[in-house]
């Protein structure tokens, strides 16, 4: 019992240190806040139910010795009692024989007055003697009994909050509290992942493979350089390239039958963008570092393509650049899903990424973690967006027009595991932000049927997010 009461001890406190830190907890979202109160509950209720078990179990060892005590008192009255019949009634033969006309058939004495005045006194202190110890062995079964029915209710009391514990820890070799804060960290743990993982703004027009590399990352712990992939899925025929001197025919030759040799010797020439001076800003909103890039800064990148249209991947071709890409640790398997909310909600509850295809124009409102407003939003033009063919598409102070794949694995659920928002990683603005689901299913069903060029599934990994790098 010494062995048991200190396990209990220190399940204890484990439980109190469990809650002081579920204590500090932030939520993260209605489910978040959810899981916290109600970790905080039960794990009120188990220290409650251990440490009645402990004053119980205190109590019932109590009962217990004072139980022992009384059939110790009980067993040595039975011995008096015994010794003193046994005296008494060999008392009984020798004065038979002494005195052989005072008995009876049966051997019961009748008539005491002859015999000597010593003799009596010795016969009837005798049988007061056994009379005492056999009214007292008596009174210690009676005592004895008593103490027994407490004993058992309590020791009924104590087995079955003994067996409530044991059920939440199946051995007594195994004292570790369940960690509820553990369960608790791994969702923060995962979203710190997410956000770590994001690179910032983009270099290129590569929003998908960006997407793709985040993707990629988050499963296998494997990063990609942004360069090198652009550059492979280039010339695998996985992104589009656009040059400066380009002419509608050239566009689709490319797209019937590939690539030339010319254009591969262009590829070759891009330049990586790491360390070119991108300079770091504090987003406030987010907490988080990222890229306001200035792409003339890429090298000669500009000299040689046309740096913010080249890398369109459609998800299609997102699958095949995370089958084959530049760091073959990286690969992974995918499956293309229909673009629904549903779906959605289906892949982040597995903690499976998920790449979506969305109109900038309507990646509107959007949201910081606290659930305030980020405006200007970040996809709002400083100047006016123009086609081709200098046609204003968008002016100063709207939002950007186009076609934008960005990476989801992470949102926020309500109380009945409903998704409700959707942590958006944006490498088109280097901001990571969050929408509600109705408002993302605007922006990705206006994609879709504006589509004309190919289908805009989800790409959804086959396998969830690796919870630990190290």
């Amino acid at each position: 019992m010494v062995d048991f009461y200190d396990t209990v001890d220190r399940r204890l406190s484990q439980i109190e240190q469990q809650y002081q830190k579920i204590k500090q907890m932030n939520p993260v979202d209605a489910l978040d806040q959810k899981k916290i109160s109600d970790a905080k509950v039960n794990l009120s209720k188990r220290y409650n139910d251990l440490k009645i078990l402990k004053e119980t179990g205190q109590q019932y060892r109590k009962d217990y010795d004072a139980y022992e005590l009384v059939k110790l008192k009980t067993t040595e009255s039975y011995k008096n009692a015994s010794d003193w019949n046994k005296y008494h009634e060999k008392l009984k033969q020798d004065f038979a024989q002494k005195y052989p006309g005072t008995y009876d058939s049966k051997k019961n004495i009748i008539d005491i007055r002859s015999w000597s005045e010593a003799d009596k006194k010795k016969y009837l202190d005798s049988r007061k003697n056994r009379d005492l110890a056999i009214k007292i062995n008596k009174d210690r079964q009676s005592e004895e009994q008593i103490a027994k029915e407490k004993n058992d209710q309590k020791a009924k009391e104590y087995t079955n909050l003994k067996q409530k514990v044991q059920d939440a820890f199946p051995t007594n070799n195994n004292i570790s509290e369940p960690c509820t804060y553990c369960q608790l960290k791994s969702r923060r743990d995962k979203l710190a992942r997410v956000k770590a993982v994001f690179p910032g703004q983009q270099s290129f027009g590569n929003c998908g493979i960006q997407s793709a590399n985040q993707m990629m990352e988050l499963v296998t712990c494997e990063k990609n350089d942004e360069a090198r992939q652009l550059k492979k899925a280039l010339k695998d025929g996985n992104a589009k390239l656009s040059l400066p001197t380009d002419k509608p025919e050239d566009i689709n030759r490319r797209r019937k039958s590939g690539l030339n040799a010319d254009e591969v010797n262009t590829i070759d020439k891009i330049g990586s963008t790491k360390n070119i001076g991108i300079e770091l800003e504090k987003d406030k909103t987010i907490g988080k570092y990222y890229s306001t890039v200035n792409r003339d800064k890429y090298l000669d990148n500009g000299k040689i393509i046309t740096t913010s249209s080249t890398g369109g991947a459609f998800p299609a071709q997102q699958q095949k650049i995370m089958q084959s890409p530049e760091n073959p640790k990286a690969a992974i398997s995918t499956s293309l899903k229909d673009p629904t909310i549903g779906n959605i909600e289906t892949a982040l509850k597995e903690n499976k990424p998920v790449i979506v295809v969305t109109q900038t124009a309507l990646l509107d409102p959007v949201y910081d973690e606290n659930n305030k407003p980020i405006i200007p939003n970040p996809w709002t033009l400083s100047k006016d967006q123009t086609d081709a063919d200098g046609n204003v598409t968008a002016k100063k102070g709207q939002q950007m027009v186009g076609i934008h794949s960005v990476m989801i694995a992470d949102g926020k659920f309500d109380e009945n595991k409903n998704l409700t928002h959707v942590l958006i990683n944006d490498t088109g603005t280097g901001r990571m932000y969050y929408m509600k689901v109705s408002d993302l299913e605007k922006s990705m069903n206006d994609a879709s049927r504006n589509n004309t060029v190919a289908e805009y599934k989800l790409v959804v990994s086959d396998k969830p997010i690796n919870p630990d790098c190290h």
